[in-house]
C-alpha cells in the first residue's frame, strides 16, 4: 500500500539514462542522468539550502566500477 515505508501516500517515478564506456574487461565508466518525480502534493525531495520540498529532482552521476578476480577464480586449463 502507499505510504508503507515512509508514511506518506505517494507514487514515486524515476528514470535513468546514460552511456557506458568499457575499458578492457576490468573497468566500466558510466555517466548517468536521473530524474525522480513524486505525485505527493506537498513535495518529497529537498531542494536548496532552505530545505524546501519539491515534487521532482534531477541528478547527474559519474560511476567508476571495477572488476577483480582471485587466483582461485581462474578458468581451469583444458
Amino acid at each position: 500500500p502507499q505510504g508503507r515505508i515512509y508514511g506518506i501516500p505517494q507514487l514515486l517515478v524515476a528514470g535513468t539514462v546514460g552511456p557506458s564506456l568499457y575499458l578492457r574487461d576490468l573497468m566500466i565508466l558510466r555517466l548517468e542522468y536521473r530524474y525522480d518525480r513524486s505525485i505527493n502534493s506537498n513535495g518529497y525531495f529537498y531542494r536548496g539550502d532552505a530545505l524546501q520540498l519539491v515534487n521532482d529532482q534531477h541528478m547527474v552521476l559519474f560511476n567508476v566500477m571495477g572488476k577483480f578476480e582471485h587466483l582461485f577464480a581462474r578458468r581451469p586449463p583444458r
